[in-house]
């Protein structure tokens, strides 16, 4: 390689030293272009982690505060705020968190099986986000 090299300078009139650094800033380039790619990639995941993880809580509160007012015999809250942080689920969430959401909405409002729904929502929640246990 190394000859490869000297001849192809000498034929060329391109000195060797010249021939190595242009070859070395094009491989420095495309590693910090390939770096700079990895690390959006990165940043990007992280966003929709934080994004779905806000959506999930405001979620799961705003269904707490549903099944609050409920079991006090109060007014229910408006369902648009439940219907906003369902529609926030349906936007960032992969479709089973939106089914658990929705089982756990259904359960909340019909009284049955409500523990073990909200149960199955945040054992979703942690495996999307992948929360360890």
């Amino acid at each position: 390689m190394f000859y490869a090299a000297q001849d192809a300078a000498a034929t060329t009139g391109i000195p060797t030293s010249l021939v190595s650094a242009l070859i070395g800033a094009l491989v420095v380039a495309l590693a910090g272009l390939l770096g700079a790619f990895i690390q959006g990639r990165r940043e990007h995941s992280k966003w929709v982690r934080e994004q779905r993880y806000t959506a999930y809580t405001a979620y799961a509160a705003a269904v707490n505060h549903l099944r609050d007012a409920m079991e006090a015999g109060q007014t229910p809250p408006d369902p648009a705020v439940v219907h906003a942080a369902i529609q926030a689920l349906y936007i960032l969430g992969p479709r089973s968190m939106k089914d658990a959401a929705v089982r756990l909405t259904e359960a909340a409002l019909t009284d049955t099986g409500y523990p073990d729904a909200l149960n199955s929502y945040y054992l979703e929640a942690n495996r999307v986000l992948r929360i360890g246990l």
